[in-house]
């Protein structure tokens, strides 16, 4: 999947659904929530992200250290440990590729467009920052001009302060026409962004559930003891207990008193 740069500094602005200059406290206001909207959803997609790239690591270590049991257990030096042991370890060795299979299309189909979609949060948010920047311009020229207005009406003061008055409506102009620019591209991402991300977590899922299903089949055909889960989870512990209790019977234990 790839995605189109979002940074609005990037592209073709010629068009505009408001004059240039035009703004109003509405439409800065309703740029302030798709702002804020924006900030809520890039928050959530870090979080995703930080989750997710723990997965694959994750199950390759489980699949490792569960290799590593079956070799140190055939390791016994008694007999009757190794048929159970071998089957075990045959299984942990094809459950281990199983597993990487799963953690390549899990980089593939979700990790790579997570990266791809906070690059594109990374542009907008250079947008947003530039758009800052130039509301902080026009503040700062206000500023300089009530500060001229008050001062004595001397050339020199009233040249600068004609230069500073056309700088400001320059500035405004250009926040006025940026603003309407970051609204109709914020609007866009968010609108677009969920029909972006659907087909990556429905493909995830899907390898998720054949990951699942393919392990499934791998137990069921290979291992012998896995007819043994065909008895309720009653009959099982009652088995356990039991064992134990042969072990309790055969231990020494000293009373003193």
């Amino acid at each position: 999947m790839h995605i189109m740069s979002w940074n609005p500094l990037k592209r073709d602005t010629s068009k505009s659904t408001r004059s240039d200059g035009e703004t109003s406290t509405g439409a800065s206001t309703e740029l302030d929530k798709l702002i804020h909207d924006f900030e809520a959803t890039e928050n959530k997609l870090k979080l995703l992200y930080n989750h997710a790239k723990h997965v694959p690591d994750t199950l390759l270590l489980m699949n490792k250290f569960e290799k590593q049991i079956t070799e140190n257990l055939s390791s016994s030096p008694d007999p009757r440990f190794l048929p159970i042991i071998e089957e075990y370890h045959s299984f942990a060795c094809q459950a281990e590729e199983i597993g990487e299979d799963l953690v390549i299309t899990f980089q593939k189909v979700l990790l790579g467009p997570l990266k791809e979609i906070k690059q594109a949060f990374v542009e907008l948010r250079q947008a947003i920052k530039h758009r800052d920047n130039v509301k902080n311009d026009v503040e700062r020229f206000q500023k300089k001009i009530s500060t001229l207005q008050n001062k004595e009406k001397t050339g020199t003061n009233l040249v600068k302060l004609e230069e500073c008055k056309q700088t400001l409506m320059a500035s405004q102009k250009e926040a006025a026409r940026y603003e309407n620019i970051l609204h109709t591209e914020l609007t866009k991402f968010l609108t677009g962004i969920v029909s972006l991300f659907q087909p990556s977590l429905e493909a995830f899922v899907r390898s998720e559930i054949l990951w699942i299903q393919t392990s499934d089949k791998l137990i069921s055909s290979q291992l012998n003891i896995s007819r043994e889960c065909d008895k309720s989870m009653q009959e099982l512990n009652s088995a356990v207990e039991d064992r134990f209790s042969k072990i309790d019977a055969l231990s020494i234990t000293t009373e003193t008193g």
